[in-house]
């Protein structure tokens, strides 16, 4: 039974237009969204969503928990993908918070065009982050010259890169298409990048140095549950999808795009709060730093992320003062730190909520009933 058909979404509409308003207007203006936002939406859509089953109840009409049981799933999973996302330092603490408040604000009769039964929010993820990701690109191919392209296009190239992606992907692929199969999931090339997102990020943090024998373990106890669905034309096809998307997006658009969504910052103006574009690690007796990438849909994961003498999340008071100890004593001898730009999300949030308002789901499915 639908507690919330498409007209009741006039009743938290007010929420959602204000929620998305002022976070916008707050993170452009001081790159912080607050606390009392978030709770006043989840205060409000809970009694909201309380009030109309107390209005059902009253009216006589039977009740039936399956959209209570939806709902609560659909926001389940929005609590573990804020707590993912936020993890690997794509967004703040804020801009997953705010995420999840959307999800709790959306009506699930208003997710019409999509095929995430049970994370229908993800439509959310899938409207906000395309389109950003197709203005960066395009800012990326207009502002760099054909020097920087063909550099970058050679580093994304490199022979041991491209073996390690290869292993990586065929292992992640493998299990990715056997749970599509068993789940009966919805396969398309956003929901398959954003699960190997997840599986590559996860055995990365278990298996560290270990990662590239874990992946391929990881593809022979595949082939063992599944030859027959690995050594098909089908998983071919799928395998060489991934593995172009994995290389084009995580060398090639990220080594791009460095110089572009980075700003150099000397070590005596760094600031708590700053998101550091390079890490500096210890060799021997010196420090050095290491270009680090975590602005796109597949951010760069590594070694460098466990050896980082500070937290890759956002500078600290402590960090820069570490920072500024060993740049006076000689072992760091870097002037100057690039730093992540400042990318509002609040904006891009309410923007991905707007585009599926409009579509009651994702605006992808222009596309693909085109």
């Amino acid at each position: 039974m639908e507690i919330v058909d498409i007209e009741m979404l006039w009743y938290f509409m007010p929420m959602i237009i204000f929620l998305g308003i002022i976070t916008s207007y707050e993170d452009v203006k001081s790159g912080k969204i607050r606390n009392k936002w978030i709770i006043s939406a989840l205060v409000y859509s809970f009694i909201l969503l309380s009030l109309l089953i107390l209005n059902l109840y009253l009216s006589n009409v039977p009740l039936s928990f399956e959209y209570i049981n939806a709902y609560a799933i659909n926001l389940a999973f929005s609590l573990f993908a804020c707590l993912f996302i936020w993890s690997t330092g794509l967004w703040s603490a804020g801009d997953a918070k705010l995420f999840l408040a959307f999800s709790a604000l959306l009506p699930l009769t208003v997710y019409k065009l999509v095929n995430f039964e049970y994370f229908p929010s993800f439509t959310i993820l899938v409207n906000s982050f395309i389109p950003i990701f197709v203005f960066f690109f395009v800012k990326v191919f207009l502002v760099t010259n054909s020097k920087e392209k063909i550099n970058s296009l050679k580093k994304s190239l490199d022979p041991s890169s491209i073996l390690n992606s290869v292993i990586t992907v065929l292992g992640i692929s493998s299990l990715i298409s056997i749970l599509i199969s068993l789940l009966n999931i919805p396969s398309n090339i956003f929901v398959n990048l954003f699960f190997m997102f997840v599986a590559y990020y996860t055995m990365e943090k278990l298996f560290g140095k270990n990662l590239l024998s874990a992946m391929t373990v990881l593809f022979i106890v595949m082939m063992f549950f599944s030859y027959e669905n690995i050594l098909s034309f089908q998983f071919l096809q799928f395998f060489s999808i991934m593995l172009f998307s994995f290389v084009f997006i995580r060398y090639f658009i990220l080594n791009l795009a460095f110089d572009v969504f980075t700003t150099p910052v000397f070590i005596e103006n760094l600031k708590p709060g700053m998101i550091p574009a390079e890490i500096v690690r210890k060799k021997g007796e010196k420090y050095l730093k290491v270009n680090k990438i975590q602005y796109s849909i597949l951010p760069e994961f590594g070694k460098s992320r466990t050896k980082s003498i500070f937290d890759l999340r956002g500078l600290t008071k402590k960090d820069i003062n570490k920072i500024k100890r060993l740049h006076s004593s000689g072992k760091f001898k870097s002037h100057a730190l690039r730093i992540q730009d400042d990318i509002p999300f609040a904006p891009i949030i309410f923007f991905g909520i707007l585009l599926t308002l409009i579509f009651q789901g994702s605006f992808l499915s222009l596309f693909l009933l085109a």
